[in-house]
């Protein structure tokens, strides 16, 4: 079981803000922590500098296995492809790839499931184009009226983007800076390169926040791609609209946006017909995360029978009352994602809605009303946020 002190000991490792300097230091963290995948990554970028390859690619192996058991894919085809740069990966190592990825039944990301919808042709054509970078914190990427011509991966650290120039974001006070900048952390991405013969302008500054480890590939390279494996024009499409969602109803869970409400309530939901007229389908669950922009719900499992296949992009009514059913509040909005998921064992789904545009006065009395139902429940029902977060695997 990993510390408290270990866990704090490795992010400061991947943010740079601090530096071990012997081969021992790396392996007491590494037995306080040995299932710890960024141990064993930022242990063979250490043996790398010290010459140590054969260690180092046996390291950047451990991390690729352990990152894809806990779903990074991203951050496990990173570690597989810093071992490739030592020792050059054969035909074998990519159907191999190709397999452990397709092998997953469920992602914590979008850009893990892109990665694993993907062909074997297709797979083997990204990893030929696509290029890791190391970026330290305060390094400016891209500002207002820039080409908009790269698509960028996050695999560690934090971006930020902002309608300011990142060098004045201190002076701002809390409320407008909250309106002003946007964190970017691990599986986000930004570039807005769909339809990818469309040239675009960049409209905001995009800065590290921390040390940064980017996948990149340019609008050129994605239209080759395109070009040769038309399927992958249809899952670069739904990768970039992940992008546009809220950040409460994506299908992640590295967001820290501070408007986002950690809030186990009953919701009752409609999901209507795509033809007017048709009676919605009814279902209850509780939400795993709400936000001004959208909420994640897992359905009860009574439910299981939800015609998952047919129901994205449906216009749903999610409503939220008190628990004697007194007062509800009741908002509209659409189905942006489902997953497959399990609470106490027993297969279920979690679905992202993303709520339609409201007036200011109703999202702040969507936040007020949603805190006090939740409160209400914890004490008239003794449920509690960590028993929901302790079944859901989105």
């Amino acid at each position: 079981m990993p510390t408290k002190t270990s866990t704090t000991t490795v992010k400061q490792l991947v943010h740079n803000e601090l530096h071990l300097s012997s081969n021992s230091d790396y392996k007491k963290l590494i037995k306080q922590s040995p299932d710890n995948p960024y141990l064993y990554k930022l242990y063979a970028d250490f043996l790398i500098k010290n010459k140590s390859l054969i260690e180092a690619t046996k390291n950047y192996r451990i991390a690729f296995t352990l990152f894809l058991e806990k779903g990074l894919s991203l951050q496990a085809i990173a570690a597989l492809m810093k071992s490739w740069e030592i020792v050059q990966p054969a035909p074998f190592d990519l159907r191999t790839l190709h397999s452990q990825l397709k092998r997953k039944n469920s992602h914590i990301s979008a850009i893990a499931e892109c990665f694993a919808k993907m062909a074997y042709s297709e797979l083997t054509s990204v990893l030929t184009k696509i290029s890791q970078i190391r970026l330290g914190p305060d390094h400016l990427i891209n500002r207002p009226g820039d080409d908009d011509d790269t698509l960028y991966f996050i695999i560690t650290g934090e971006v930020i983007q902002s309608k300011t120039d990142p060098k004045k974001l201190s002076s701002l006070d809390e409320s407008t800076l909250e309106q002003e900048m946007k964190v970017l952390n691990i599986n986000d991405h930004f570039g807005d390169l769909y339809p990818c013969d469309e040239k675009k302008r960049i409209k905001v500054f995009t800065a590290t926040k921390t040390v940064v480890e980017l996948f990149k590939i340019s609008r050129t390279d994605l239209l080759t791609l395109c070009g040769e494996n038309p399927d992958l024009d249809t899952g670069l499409k739904n990768l970039l609209k992940d992008q546009t969602l809220p950040d409460a109803i994506k299908p992640v869970s590295f967001s820290r946006k501070s408007s986002r409400q950690n809030l186990s309530i009953m919701l009752h939901i409609e999901i209507y017909g795509r033809e007017p007229g048709l009676t919605p389908i009814v279902v209850k669950g509780f939400s795993s995360d709400i936000s001004l922009g959208g909420v994640c719900v897992v359905i009860d499992p009574r439910y299981r029978d939800l015609p998952l296949d047919d129901i994205i992009d449906r216009s749903t009514k999610v409503r939220i009352s008190l628990p004697d059913e007194t007062v509800a509040l009741t908002i509209m909005g659409r189905l942006a994602w489902h997953k497959r998921t399990e609470i106490d064992d027993e297969p279920t789904s979690a679905l992202g809605i993303q709520f339609n545009d409201m007036p200011p006065r109703l999202r702040g009395l969507l936040i007020v009303f949603a805190n006090t139902v939740g409160t209400m429940s914890r004490h008239m029902l003794g449920f509690s946020q960590d028993m929901i977060e302790s079944q859901i695997s989105v």
